[in-house]
Protein backbone atom coordinates (compact mmCIF):
# COMPACT_ATOMS: atom_id res chain seq x y z
CA UNK A 1 0.00 0.00 0.00
CA UNK A 2 2.88 2.27 1.10
CA UNK A 3 4.44 1.90 -2.78
CA UNK A 4 0.89 3.14 -4.19
CA UNK A 5 0.81 6.20 -1.90
CA UNK A 6 4.13 7.27 -3.26
CA UNK A 7 3.06 7.97 -6.43
CA UNK A 8 0.72 10.35 -5.23
CA UNK A 9 2.56 12.80 -2.00
CA UNK A 10 -0.38 14.27 -1.56
CA UNK A 11 -2.26 10.51 -0.54
CA UNK A 12 0.88 10.10 1.67
CA UNK A 13 1.04 13.32 3.60
CA UNK A 14 -2.73 12.48 4.50
CA UNK A 15 -2.52 8.66 5.14
CA UNK A 16 0.56 8.75 7.12
CA UNK A 17 1.06 12.70 8.29
CA UNK A 18 4.60 13.27 7.00
CA UNK A 19 6.14 14.04 3.97
CA UNK A 20 8.21 11.34 2.83
CA UNK A 21 11.79 13.06 3.49
CA UNK A 22 10.37 12.68 6.95
CA UNK A 23 9.29 9.18 6.51
CA UNK A 24 12.53 8.69 5.14
CA UNK A 25 14.23 10.12 8.41
CA UNK A 26 12.11 8.23 10.55
CA UNK A 27 12.90 5.19 9.04
CA UNK A 28 16.46 5.33 8.90
CA UNK A 29 16.36 6.05 12.54
CA UNK A 30 14.25 3.50 13.90
CA UNK A 31 15.49 0.67 11.09
CA UNK A 32 18.16 -0.80 13.77
CA UNK A 33 15.43 -1.32 16.74
CA UNK A 34 12.48 -3.20 14.72
CA UNK A 35 14.29 -5.31 12.02
CA UNK A 36 14.05 -8.59 12.52
CA UNK A 37 15.52 -11.64 10.61
CA UNK A 38 14.05 -14.25 7.92
CA UNK A 39 13.47 -17.31 9.13
CA UNK A 40 13.40 -21.12 7.34
CA UNK A 41 9.25 -21.28 7.80
CA UNK A 42 9.27 -17.41 6.82
CA UNK A 43 10.40 -14.18 5.60
CA UNK A 44 10.46 -11.32 8.04
CA UNK A 45 8.19 -7.99 7.90
CA UNK A 46 10.69 -5.81 6.36
CA UNK A 47 11.50 -2.43 8.82
CA UNK A 48 9.14 -0.06 5.78
CA UNK A 49 5.87 -2.52 6.46
CA UNK A 50 6.42 -2.61 10.07
CA UNK A 51 6.63 1.52 10.32
CA UNK A 52 4.02 1.87 8.01
CA UNK A 53 1.60 -0.57 10.33
CA UNK A 54 2.63 1.11 12.81
CA UNK A 55 2.00 4.77 11.26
Amino acid sequence: MMEELRLEPKDRLNYARMDEESYMWLLEKVTPLIVKEDTIMRSAVSPHERLSATL
